[in-house]
C-alpha cells in the first residue's frame, strides 16, 4: 500500500507539479521522493535511459553553441533541455534502481490514477470558476472561464493530450482493470476532461472512444442482448457528441456546414477562440526565420507567435537540432541500435507507446510536445514499461 502510494506521488510530481521561477517542483519532488522508492538498495541507472541523457546533453550544447553564435541568450530554450535531461535521469534511475517484476504494474497503475485524478481536477475546476482561477495561479494558464480548464498545465492542448493518453491506457489494456464498470467510469471521466480542454483532444478522445465500442461490440464474452443494448446506446450518444463537436467546430472555424443556436454561438465563443476563415488551419502560425542560416541552424531563443511546435523547434536550434531530437526519440522509443531490448511492437504495452510516439509528433504541428514538461516523462515511463517488458505476474510476460 505505502510503495503504491509512493509511486502514484512520484507520477503525479513528474507530470503535474507546477514550477515557480528557477524552481521546478517537477524535477525537485519526484527526486526527494526517490531515496524513499529506493530504501537500501544501491542506485543505479538504466543504460537506455543513459544513452537518452546524453543525446540530451549534446543537444544542450547544441543549443548554447547556436545562442552564442547568434547572440541570443535565452534561459527558457535551454532550460526546457536541462529538466528533459534531469527527468531522463529520475525515471532512468527508477527504472534502472527498483527494477523487478511487479514495478512495471505498479509504476502503470500510478500513472494511470495521476492522469485520471488530474482529469478529475479539470473537470471540476470547468464547473468551479474560483477552483479554476486557483488552478490558473499554479499553472500559469491566465485564460479562465467557465466551462474550460487545463488544470495543473499551463496549456489547454497538453492537458487534453495527457488525457487523451489516459484513454489509450485503458484501450490497449496493458494492464487490464478487470471492472468494465471501471473502465468505463475511466474513461467517461477522460472524455469529459478532454471536452473541457481543447477541440483537437474531442475529436480524438471520440474517435478512440467509439474504437473502444466497437471492440466490446465484437467481444464473444458479452450476450448478444447486452450488445443490442450497446449498440443503441452507442448510436444515440455519438450522435449526441458528434453534432455538440461540429457545433462548436462550426462557430470557431465558420465552416458553413450546420446552424448554430445564438444562444449556442455565445457560449462557444466564450470558451473557445474564433478562427478567421483566412487563415484556416492556423497558416498564419506557420512561419521560419528569414535567414536560411537561422532555418537550418537555429536563433537560439523561442518564438511567440506561433504555437506550432515545429515551428518553435526550428527557431530554437533549426532544422538539425529537430532532425537530432526526432531522432533521438526514434533510437529511445524503438532501441535501434540495441536488439536485446527492442520494443515488441506485437504486445500492448509497444502498441501503445507506438500511438503515443506518432501522436507527439502529428500534434506538434499544432502544439509542443518535444521534450516538454508533462507529456516527456510519461512518454519515458511508458516506453521504459514496453522496451524492458517487466511482468503483470511473475512468469508472465507483459502482453
Amino acid at each position: 500500500m505505502i510503495s503504491s502510494l509512493l509511486y502514484f506521488l512520484f507520477c503525479f510530481a513528474l507530470v503535474f507539479a507546477p514550477k515557480f521561477g528557477v524552481v521546478d517542483f517537477a524535477i525537485l519532488l519526484p527526486a526527494m521522493l526517490l531515496p524513499f522508492i529506493f530504501f537500501n538498495k544501491r542506485w543505479k541507472i538504466s543504460r537506455h535511459f543513459f544513452s537518452l541523457a546524453m543525446m540530451v546533453v549534446a543537444l544542450i550544447v547544441y543549443q548554447l553553441c547556436v545562442q552564442m553564435v547568434n547572440q541570443n541568450f535565452q534561459f527558457a530554450a535551454v532550460g526546457r533541455l536541462m529538466r528533459a535531461l534531469v527527468t531522463t535521469i529520475i525515471v532512468g534511475f527508477l527504472f534502472g534502481t527498483a527494477n523487478n517484476d511487479d514495478l512495471g504494474r505498479k509504476v502503470f497503475r500510478a500513472l494511470l490514477a495521476a492522469l485520471a485524478f488530474h482529469a478529475f481536477l479539470i473537470v471540476v475546476a470547468a464547473f468551479v470558476y474560483p477552483f479554476n482561477e486557483f488552478l490558473s495561479l499554479i499553472s500559469g494558464n491566465d485564460r479562465v472561464r467557465m466551462y474550460r480548464a487545463s488544470g495543473l498545465m499551463a496549456g489547454f492542448d497538453i492537458a487534453g493530450f495527457l488525457n487523451i493518453i489516459g484513454i489509450a491506457m485503458i484501450i490497449f489494456r496493458v494492464y487490464a482493470i478487470k471492472s468494465t464498470v471501471v473502465n468505463l467510469l475511466l474513461l467517461i471521466l477522460f472524455f469529459l476532461s478532454c471536452y473541457f480542454t481543447s477541440r483537437v483532444s474531442m475529436v480524438i478522445s471520440g474517435l478512440l472512444l467509439l474504437v473502444y465500442a466497437v471492440t466490446l461490440l465484437r467481444s464473444s464474452e458479452i450476450s448478444l442482448f447486452n450488445r443490442i443494448v450497446m449498440f443503441l446506446i452507442l448510436i444515440f450518444f455519438t450522435y449526441e457528441i458528434a453534432y455538440k463537436v461540429m457545433e462548436i467546430f462550426e462557430v470557431t472555424m465558420a465552416l458553413g456546414l450546420i446552424d448554430v443556436d445564438p444562444m449556442i454561438a455565445t457560449g462557444v465563443v466564450t470558451r473557445h477562440a474564433v478562427l478567421d476563415p483566412r487563415d484556416f488551419l492556423w497558416k498564419s502560425m506557420f512561419f521560419v526565420p528569414d535567414s536560411m542560416w537561422q532555418f537550418i541552424f537555429g536563433t537560439g531563443g523561442d518564438v511567440l507567435d506561433s504555437d506550432v511546435g515545429y515551428v518553435k523547434e526550428i527557431f530554437r536550434y533549426g532544422v538539425v537540432g529537430l532532425v537530432f531530437a526526432v531522432i533521438s526519440h526514434i533510437i529511445f522509443t524503438f532501441k535501434i541500435f540495441d536488439s536485446r531490448f527492442r520494443l515488441n511492437l506485437h504486445s500492448r504495452s509497444g502498441r501503445l507507446v507506438v500511438f503515443v510516439f506518432f501522436a507527439m509528433f502529428l500534434l506538434t504541428l499544432k502544439n509542443n510536445y518535444i521534450f516538454v514538461r508533462g507529456v516527456f516523462p510519461v512518454y519515458l515511463i511508458l516506453v521504459a514499461i514496453a522496451v524492458y517488458g517487466f511482468n503483470e505476474k511473475p512468469g508472465r510476460r507483459l502482453k
